[in-house]
C-alpha cells in the first residue's frame, strides 16, 4: 500500500506542474469558445514533460530518486517536500505567469510568429477582445441606449478597469472613472472635478456605440 501511494504521488507530481502552467498561461487572455478539454490535457502534458526534462538535467531528480531507493521515502520527507514545492508549485507558477505575460505582449503587438502559436498564442477572434486586449489604457466615449433616451459618457479605461474576454457572454466592462458627457464627448468642469472618482459596470448589451479615443 505505501508503495502504491508513493507511485500515485509521483505520477501526480509529474503531470500537475504542466496543468498549473497551462492554466496560468491563459490568465488575462481571451480564450476560444471551442477550446476542448483534450487541448488542455495535451498542452498540460507537454509542459509537464518539458519541465520535468529541464529539472532532470540539473541532476536533482536523480539524486532524490537515488536517496529514496537507498533508504526509503520516510527518511527523506523534508527533501521530497522541498522538491514537490519547488518543482510542483513555485516553478510552474512562475513559468505559467511568465508565459502568459509573454504571449499577451505578442498578441497585443499583433506580431505573432510560429513559436508564439506553438506555445498557445492566438489572434483576436472578436473586435471586443482586440480593443481591450491590444492596449493597457485609453479613454472611451460611450453611447448607452436607455428605455426612452440615449446617454453619453466619457470613461477612463485604465489599470483598475476590466473588460471580459471571449467566450464570456454577455461581454462586460468596468471603467474606473466615468463622467456624463454630450454627444461630442464634452464634460462639464464640475463633473470632471467631482470627488471621489466614480467607476461603472456596463453590460455590452447596453452599449449602442463606443468610440476609442487614442
Amino acid at each position: 500500500m505505501p508503495d502504491t501511494l508513493l507511485s500515485l504521488g509521483l505520477a501526480v507530481a509529474f503531470v500537475l506542474p504542466g496543468f498549473v502552467m497551462a492554466d496560468l498561461a491563459e490568465s488575462r487572455r481571451a480564450t476560444r469558445a471551442a477550446r476542448s478539454d483534450l487541448e488542455l490535457v495535451l498542452r498540460g502534458l507537454l509542459y509537464a514533460v518539458v519541465l520535468q526534462a529541464l529539472v532532470a538535467l540539473t541532476g536533482w531528480t536523480d539524486r532524490v530518486v537515488a536517496d529514496v531507493e537507498r533508504s526509503g521515502w520516510q527518511s527523506h520527507i523534508v527533501e521530497l517536500t522541498l522538491f514537490a514545492l519547488i518543482v510542483g508549485v513555485v516553478v510552474p507558477t512562475a513559468a505559467g505567469l511568465a508565459l502568459s505575460w509573454w504571449l499577451r505582449r505578442a498578441e497585443q503587438a499583433g506580431k505573432l510568429r510560429i513559436w508564439h502559436y506553438a506555445f498557445g498564442a492566438r489572434d483576436y477572434r472578436e473586435a471586443w477582445d482586440y480593443v481591450f486586449g491590444s492596449r493597457d489604457g485609453t479613454y472611451l466615449l460611450l453611447t448607452l441606449a436607455g428605455d426612452d433616451s440615449t446617454r453619453h459618457f466619457l470613461a477612463k479605461y485604465g489599470k483598475k478597469s476590466w473588460a471580459s474576454q471571449a467566450p464570456t457572454r454577455p461581454q462586460e466592462l468596468y471603467v474606473e472613472e466615468i463622467w456624463p458627457a454630450d454627444a461630442a464627448g464634452v464634460v462639464k468642469l464640475s463633473d470632471l472635478e467631482r470627488q471621489p472618482p466614480r467607476g461603472m459596470w456596463i453590460s455590452a448589451e447596453k452599449i449602442d456605440r463606443m468610440e476609442v479615443l487614442g
